[in-house]
């Protein structure tokens, strides 16, 4: 549950942006990638979003382990991180699986919109 509400705080963000009488188009796209790098940088090195520019987003290699933080370092919630450390190891790993798997599909899910 903890997670669920990191990742929806990263959503009600953007959501919020566009809740207003005004017209917004002009502010989307920046926004569209403001949360793209939000998401990306959940689970994917900083060094590797550093080599890309906006438009590259599309090359990066979600799947290359050679991108992907630690399961330490995952952007999980203070909330989660304090349960996930009461878990066995298996569990924990398991955790950061889907985790991982979540935070691939939102961010392909993204792409192809």
């Amino acid at each position: 549950m903890h997670f669920l509400i990191s990742v929806a705080e990263v959503f009600n963000l953007f959501l919020v942006n566009f809740q207003k009488e005004e017209p917004l188009i002009h502010v989307l796209y920046e926004k569209f990638v403001s949360i793209l790098k939000t998401f990306l940088g959940r689970f994917v090195k900083k060094e590797a979003l550093d080599k890309q520019r906006a438009s590259d987003l599309l090359k990066l290699n979600l799947d290359s382990v050679d991108n992907e933080l630690s399961d330490e370092a995952l952007e999980i919630g203070e909330g989660a991180r304090k349960i996930l450390s009461d878990l066995s190891v298996v569990k924990r790993k398991m955790f950061t699986l889907r985790v991982r798997s979540f935070f691939k599909a939102a961010v392909k899910h993204l792409l192809n919109l």
